[in-house]
């Protein structure tokens, strides 16, 4: 565990320096800049998930990542939404989480219930049949330019949330997050605009 902490403060300290010099940089950048800031931005949710870590040991268990889904849609995967759940799986991945490979499928279901979210029966029957021991799972909403995505990792046996995460983005600044949310447009929500001028 010792080995875990000391590998978790390093990426920490790694990802508030690489996100700062992302946010120093001058206008102007190719694409791949604003990719990669978005990147260090979808960090900061796998380290505050490890950092706040209750009774679950990232060593000795197995996790899966499911699609993150609009707030208003639960129901509708989004190249956004399987965009971040990609990134967070590796970056908790490259935090010591063992992460099972598990796609986000029709059978899996995440259902909202007073305002909590987990997994129906029939899927924790699949998790656990795949030997996977919690999921992270998250939803995203667009807050005026920006979109805030929220994370929870819960056990599968028990129901309980056993660590949360959070990042919020501009959108007006950035042109690959506004592209991702974009994509699905058609069939979920409104076009994502910037102001004139901006």
């Amino acid at each position: 565990m010792r080995i875990h902490r000391l590998l978790v403060a390093f990426a920490c300290a790694t990802a508030l320096f690489v996100s700062s010099c992302a946010l120093h940089r001058p206008e102007g950048f190719a694409p791949d800049s604003q990719a990669e800031a978005f990147n260090q931005r979808i960090q900061v949710i796998a380290i505050e998930i490890t950092n706040r870590l209750r009774d679950f040991d990232p060593n000795d268990k197995n996790i899966a990542v499911t699609t993150f889904v609009d707030l208003d849609n639960i129901d509708e995967a989004t190249s956004f939404g399987r965009f971040v759940a990609e990134q967070v799986g590796a970056e908790l991945y490259k935090l010591g989480f063992k992460v099972r490979e598990i796609r986000q499928r029709k059978d899996i279901e995440i259902i909202q219930e007073k305002g909590e979210f987990y997994l129906s029966r029939k899927s924790a029957e699949i998790m656990k049949a795949s030997r996977v021991d919690a999921v992270v799972t998250g939803t995203f909403t667009i807050v005026g330019e920006e979109v805030v995505v929220s994370s929870r990792l819960i056990g599968v046996e028990s129901g309980r949330v056993e660590a949360v995460g959070q990042m919020v983005a501009n959108i007006s600044q950035n042109d690959y997050i506004r592209d991702l949310l974009n994509r699905n447009s058609s069939r979920s929500r409104p076009v994502v605009k910037v102001r004139s001028g901006d």
